[in-house]
């Protein structure tokens, strides 16, 4: 019963950020305009999303248990050969300002099929051990998924928008996937607390499968920032001392600066 009764609780934390965390029960629609590279990619966000839902829903107990997911991951992988095999063509029927956004597709949809090929790895320990996990392991796992959803949808939103503060506000995010991964992973290899067990190399993979998933994520929202100011945030790293974001700013003032001397 006290089980019963936590779980209820990251149930309600997880459903109370709809913007965040798609409902699962509602399968992303079939885009209605032409098939681009745009729209395809948009629709492998949507896929992922979806997938992350399903995801914390089988954590929870869902009696889907990992189907919407085989299913989402299914699609990624169609998805995946489809933009491969019509890049080519595409980049060649467009003028040289658009092939970076053929690119940035292409490169999006690389990361975002690995994201569901991830959250399946997830999806298949969870469903063999998700009822013998201790309830702070199921607590972290809704928190890493809802990061995850998050950022998700906020990189979708910059890439529909081409905004880069949005794309760079998910680098940032990324930190706490990172930071709970981390914490999962400290609790699991002391072997003097209760966490430890037989168990915990299931934990510890499930962990790291969402932490590499939001890197992936990561990546597509630095192709984000490419896309709208054809500079590349992990190529302007120089300092130590600051991050790659602050960098990439400081970078565009720089080159906004320029322009306008130009202009003048």
């Amino acid at each position: 019963m006290k089980q019963h009764s936590s779980i209820s609780r990251a149930d309600s934390r997880l459903h109370a950020r709809p913007d965040t965390m798609p409902n699962s029960t509602r399968k992303p629609a079939v885009p209605t305009q032409p098939d681009t590279l745009i729209h395809l990619t948009q629709r492998a966000y949507e896929l992922a999303m979806a997938a992350t839902q399903s995801a914390a829903d089988l954590i929870l107990g869902a009696r889907a248990g990992i189907d919407p997911i085989v299913e989402a991951e299914r699609e990624l992988d169609e998805l995946d050969r489809e933009i491969d095999e019509r890049v080519a063509t595409d980049i060649a029927q467009t003028t040289i300002e658009q092939v970076r956004e053929r690119l940035a597709c292409l490169k999006c949809m690389i990361d975002l099929e690995r994201v569901g090929d991830l959250l399946l790895s997830f999806a298949t320990r969870a469903d063999t051990v998700h009822t013998r996990l201790d309830m702070q392991d199921l607590r972290d796992f809704g928190d890493m998924l809802a990061v995850l959803s998050k950022m998700l949808a906020e990189t979708e939103r910059a890439f529909a928008a081409r905004d880069h503060a949005r794309a760079l506000e998910v680098l940032r995010t990324d930190r706490e996937v990172d930071r709970l991964h981390n914490l999962i992973v400290m609790r699991r290899l002391e072997p003097e607390m209760a966490f430890s067990g037989p168990d915990s190399i299931h934990v510890i993979s499930m962990a790291q499968a969402i932490e590499r998933a939001a890197d992936h994520v990561k990546n597509t929202a630095e192709e984000v920032c490419h896309l709208v100011s054809g500079h590349t945030v992990r190529h302007l790293l120089r300092a130590k001392d600051k991050s790659s974001e602050q960098l990439y700013l400081e970078h565009l003032r720089r080159q906004h600066l320029t322009s306008n001397i130009r202009a003048s």
